[in-house]
């Protein structure tokens, strides 16, 4: 029997966790939180489901969806913000920012800046920290996805991150391998970012800025350290029936998503070490 999850000195409920992944009004929304991601935690099942059901204690009890839900003005109570994956992109050259992207985006910054509090932010919700804090979203590399020949193509697969020399000595990579997999999901990259206050911590074999920092609290990525080959083994199918990547034949998703094979330790690391190394830690104000 595994042993319980702990992280001493952080108290119950203590983390915020805001849902991007999919609003009521998308055309996956029924499959997805029926067969990936079950009401009320939408995707913060994944993380729990990785660190252990006893991690589930250190979250607020209430997932807030950001696509509809009304967003806390204070953050007092809380030690930690976090923001998993989204079905939308905040890459300005594919369209404007939905109104609530925009109220998203506040909170990161409010979070951020008015409150002190460690920021993690898992692909779609990496690259709204990104937009937040000063950065540019923008499609794929030529080179990377379904189709290569294009800019902004879709990319399902296992990223093989190099850690920086920063990324090395970052307290969110520790105990973790300097090379690893990591499932990747996405069109857009953080590609573009000003030189004050961020730092590359690892990229990819052909993305750069795979995970960045801003400052000593914020952890941005542009991967899912969350979603492991199990958990798509189990419920993808239903949602590739129901018309998820439709620009792919579904053979062809099926199989791709089946090869899939991200690093199991390093990414579960990952998810603990910024509950451990941030979000329990007493930070100088």
């Amino acid at each position: 029997m595994s042993e319980p999850f702990h992280v001493p000195g952080l108290p119950e409920r203590s983390i915020l966790y805001v849902s991007a992944n999919v609003g009521p009004d998308h055309p996956l929304r029924e499959s997805v939180v029926t067969y990936m991601d079950p009401l009320p935690d939408l995707d913060l099942n994944r993380i729990t489901a990785s660190l252990g059901s006893d991690s589930r204690r250190y979250f607020a009890e209430k997932v807030i969806d950001g696509t509809v839900d009304e967003l806390p003005t204070d953050l007092s109570g809380f030690r930690g913000l976090v923001i998993g994956c989204s079905a939308y992109s905040v890459n300005l050259e594919r369209g404007p920012l939905q109104p609530w992207q925009e109220r998203v985006i506040a909170l990161i910054r409010r979070a951020v800046f008015e409150y002190k509090l460690p920021y993690l932010g898992l692909c779609g919700g990496g690259q709204l920290g990104f937009v937040a804090l000063g950065g540019r979203v923008g499609g794929n590399p030529k080179g990377v996805g379904f189709k290569p020949e294009q800019s902004g193509s879709l990319a399902i697969r296992t990223t093989r991150i190099e850690l920086t020399e920063a990324g090395k000595a970052d307290p969110l990579f520790e105990g973790c391998e300097p090379s690893f997999g990591m499932t990747a999901i996405h069109s857009d990259y953080m590609a573009e970012f000003p030189s004050e206050g961020f730092t590359v911590l690892a990229n990819g074999q052909d993305i750069p800025n795979q995970v960045m920092a801003y400052g000593d609290r914020v952890r941005l990525l542009g991967l899912h350290p969350e979603v492991t080959a199990e958990f798509l083994a189990r419920t993808i199918n239903p949602v590739i029936d129901a018309g998820a990547f439709s620009s792919v034949p579904k053979d062809e998703l099926r199989a791709t998503f089946a090869n899939l094979c991200p690093s199991p330790g390093s990414n579960q690391l990952i998810l603990k070490n910024f509950l451990t190394h941030f979000c329990s830690r007493q930070w100088d104000v």
